[in-house]
């Protein structure tokens, strides 16, 4: 779902975004933060929408980079869950009640990682950001063009895997 933006918002959201990448004490501890990492994971999808037309080289950079991060996080989160589970099943005697079993998997299975909203967040910048290149170079514009030859297609590839 996408509504109109007059070009003052759009200008106000790319500068906003543009400000994300280029502060050097971004670097810090704060923007480590969960809270901070979903704020950026969000600002992420929305300037992908609605600027991914006014992006730079840059811009896509710090795309992609934070993309791969942010997916990269969540799947540590899914392999540890997934370790747990065959810890948990493996040590599961066969005289256990069924509903302890299953509570027991409920609980490890039940994950509150920021992690997994902010992969939620990447893909769907991944999502909009895949049907942005595709359209545009069947329009042939060239600035979209070039990012889809030069570093879409690997960094799609990647994330894919």
């Amino acid at each position: 779902l996408q509504r109109h933006v007059s070009n003052e918002e759009r200008t106000l959201l790319l500068d906003l975004f543009r400000k994300q990448k280029q502060d050097p004490v971004a670097s810090s501890v704060v923007t480590q933060l969960p809270a901070v990492q979903i704020l950026l994971a969000r600002l992420i999808v929305i300037a992908v929408s609605y600027c991914g037309n006014d992006f730079n080289e840059d811009d896509w950079d710090f795309v992609f980079s934070n993309l791969k991060r942010l997916i990269q996080s969540a799947v540590v989160v899914m392999e540890e869950t997934s370790e747990n589970v065959n810890d948990f099943i493996s040590g599961v005697s066969s005289v256990e009640k069924e509903n302890d079993t299953l509570e027991g998997l409920g609980h490890i299975v039940f994950i509150s990682d920021p992690s997994i909203s902010n992969a939620q967040n990447a893909l769907s910048a991944f999502s909009l950001l895949n049907a942005l290149v595709k359209h545009k170079s069947t329009e042939g514009e060239d600035n979209l063009k070039s990012l889809a030859d030069e570093t879409w297609d690997p960094v799609k590839d990647r994330i894919l895997e």
